[in-house]
């Protein structure tokens, strides 16, 4: 008898007690979708997104560092402001994650 092993798309996922959370590897929660934060079966969170700018954020590099905790390591796209050209690169964004949910 064979076994089929399906391995589903790259996610982000973390947890503590009786929540967890399950996004892209950018980090964000991009509407529609089954990813979000859940407590106790219920989804807090359905959708985070984050700009600069009105332009994405592109992935460098991210992970899941324990069963509590994830680092997201972000670098900005090219975009114009009102006085200056902001170059794609020039702007890096360091997101950490964890659930503490339950601790005193």
């Amino acid at each position: 008898m064979t076994s089929k092993i399906a391995i589903g798309p790259p996610r982000l996922a973390i947890n503590q007690g009786r929540s967890f959370l399950v996004t892209e590897q950018d980090g964000q929660i991009s509407w529609p979708t089954n990813k979000g934060l859940y407590a106790s079966d219920t989804r807090l969170i359905s959708s985070w997104q984050l700009y600069a700018n009105g332009e994405p954020w592109d992935l460098l590099n991210s992970a899941s560092i324990a069963h509590f905790a994830a680092k997201i390591y972000l670098v900005n796209q090219a975009f114009a402001t009102e006085t200056s050209d902001v170059r794609a690169g020039d702007l890096g964004l360091i997101i950490g994650r964890a659930e503490l949910c339950g601790r005193p």
